[in-house]
């Protein structure tokens, strides 16, 4: 049996059935969360599991709790760190079960528990390789829209900020163009950003669209 069958039929005992149309392995189902029934769409999309699944939870407004954590603007949940959350290629079948029962982990935790403790660690499976460049001050915000700023020949900057008009203005004032991929919730933001006192750091500082990298190294 092929794995995407073996998949396939995890999914199916699960009561997940396949979206039609979708051009992509996507599969939608509810799994029970204490009393909660929650409505899952699962994209699987490499049956190696090197990437993680993609676990979406659909109509949120239903829900008894407002969702505020470990999870996008899209519906994305961040429900595992892929650095730690080590999955068998040669077991789809138990890869995908192991993901779904972690998902439903992690919407336990959102819908009956407190989810602070454990946001960061989650939230890194989908961060850690993709740093964008704050330009606003992170102290007091509450939501955070994320983009693309392009500018003419070619090169792109990944941005951030408190707003999808903030960074269209930005990114004019820079001589480029803005598109907005996503945004998020804030849930803790600290003070200030300080390198490290010791080693090699590197900041970003921006100004006036510009964008400048600054480096120092500890002299031996």
């Amino acid at each position: 049996m092929n794995a995407w069958q073996r998949v396939r039929e995890v999914l199916a005992g699960h009561g997940f059935t396949l979206v039609p149309g979708s051009g992509r392995d996507r599969y939608q189902g509810q799994v029970k969360v204490g009393t909660v029934s929650v409505s899952l769409e699962i994209e699987i999309t490499d049956y190696d599991f090197l990437d993680l699944p993609k676990i979406r939870v659909l109509k949120r407004d239903t829900l008894p709790k407002r969702l505020t954590a470990h999870i996008v603007s899209d519906g994305t949940l961040c429900y595992a760190e892929k650095a730690t959350f080590l999955l068998d290629r040669y077991q789809p079948d138990r890869s995908v079960a192991s993901c779904l029962e972690q998902a439903r982990t992690t919407l336990n935790t959102l819908l009956h528990g407190n989810p602070s403790s454990a946001f960061m660690t989650e939230l890194a499976a989908y961060w850690s390789a993709t740093p964008y460049c704050l330009i606003d001050e992170q102290s007091g915000l509450t939501r955070c829209v994320f983009g693309v700023c392009t500018f003419q020949n070619g090169p792109q900057i990944l941005i951030a900020g408190k707003s999808e008009e903030r960074l269209q203005a930005w990114t004019e004032k820079a001589g480029g163009t803005f598109s907005k991929t996503f945004e998020a919730p804030v849930v803790h933001a600290i003070d200030a950003i300080r390198p490290p006192s010791s080693g090699t750091w590197w900041a970003t500082t921006i100004l006036t669209g510009t964008v400048r990298q600054v480096g120092r190294r500890r002299q031996p």
